[in-house]
Parts: C-alpha cells; structure tokens; sequence
C-alpha cells in the first residue's frame, strides 16, 4: 500500500511541497523576532509582539486559503496543487525582495 502511494508523482510533489511550506514558516516564525531586534533596534518583547503577527496572519491565512481553493477547484480540477504553489513562490519572492534587496524603513 505504500508502495502505491511512492509511485504517484502528485503525492511525492505534495509531500515534499508541504514541508517546504513548514519549512519556511517555521523558519520564518521562529527568526523573525530576533530579526526585529539586530536590524531595526527593537526590544525583544516589541519584537516577539510583531512576530507574532505574522503567526496570526498564518492562522487566518490557512482557511482562508483553503476556502479560495475550493471555490477556484469549481473551475480548475488541479486548484488544489496550483493554489498553495502559486502563494509559497508569491511569498518567497516577496520575503526575498523585502528582506534582501531593500534596507531601512521600506524593507
């Protein structure tokens, strides 16, 4: 039975996608709060504060994305593959560009 679930490149996909996401988001979490005091100068209990944000953001966003993915599965069958990748690469280059290309306030 394993074996059979091995042999579908769309489970294989989805599994290595998914903990690429976890990957990220955990990272992200995690780094984010020590990040806010080395670069802009915040206390720590400032910085977790604003981390934490973004966890909130991570908690709406799940369902949120899960409703938007079913809505678009009525007109596209793969929503369900396309949705999650077409975030994880809008939001890696976003983090990209935010964190590496600019500095200061505009980062």
């Amino acid at each position: 039975m394993v074996g059979e679930f091995l042999t579908k490149p769309s489970v294989i996909f989805t599994y290595f996608g998914m903990a690429a996401v976890t990957f990220n988001t955990t990272a992200l979490i995690t780094w984010l709060s020590t990040y806010f005091q080395n670069e802009q100068g915040m206390p720590m209990d400032t910085a977790g504060g604003k981390a934490s944000i973004v966890m909130v953001l991570a908690v709406v966003g799940a369902p949120l994305g899960g409703y938007l993915t079913d809505a678009w599965r009525k007109k596209r069958a793969n929503a369900r593959l396309l949705l999650p990748a077409i975030s994880t690469l809008m939001t890696a280059v976003l983090l990209f560009t935010a964190l590496y290309l600019f500095k200061g306030t505009i980062q």
